[in-house]
């Protein structure tokens, strides 16, 4: 069965999960990072606020048009990021950090590559390709501080 799907309501989702991820990497810090994972954490969250801006100037264009799915896996697909992350303080190793800013980053990647392949205006599936490589540079980032090969 076809659906059709409003990408307004997608690019929703997606500023909502760039607000979410900003918002937990905020929490963290907030409980007294220092050094590297300070760093590493910081870094992430101006990302995250980025990545939020430039859905927002998306969102200000107007009708988006529709995304095209035809099972409801696909529906899961194209569903933001959610779920609970790791709970991290300021006792929480730089490990932990990375392993929780590793999981929150290959969500995002996953997510944005199938935006990317559903969309079918080009300027959003530009948006989508670009947003799912800075995403992928993440992930190879902390696999790299984590001493993991690539994903």
């Amino acid at each position: 069965m076809m659906r059709s799907l409003l990408l307004k309501l997608v690019v929703e989702q997606a500023i909502a999960a760039e607000e979410r991820a900003y918002r937990f990497y905020g929490s963290v810090l907030e409980k007294g990072l220092a050094g590297e994972a300070e760093e590493l954490v910081r870094r992430l969250q101006a990302e995250e606020l980025a990545h939020r801006l430039r859905l927002e100037e998306v969102q200000k264009r107007g009708e988006l048009g529709k995304l095209a799915v035809t099972e409801a896996g696909e529906l899961r697909d194209l569903e933001a990021p959610r779920g609970r992350w790791p709970e991290l303080g300021p006792d929480s190793s730089r490990g932990q950090v990375l392993e929780a800013a590793l999981l929150k980053e290959k969500q995002a990647w996953a997510f944005y590559k199938v935006l990317q392949e559903r969309s079918s205006l080009a300027f959003l599936k530009e948006l989508f390709a670009a947003l799912a490589a800075e995403e992928r540079r993440h992930v190879l980032w902390v696999e790299e501080l984590l001493g993991k090969g690539g994903a």
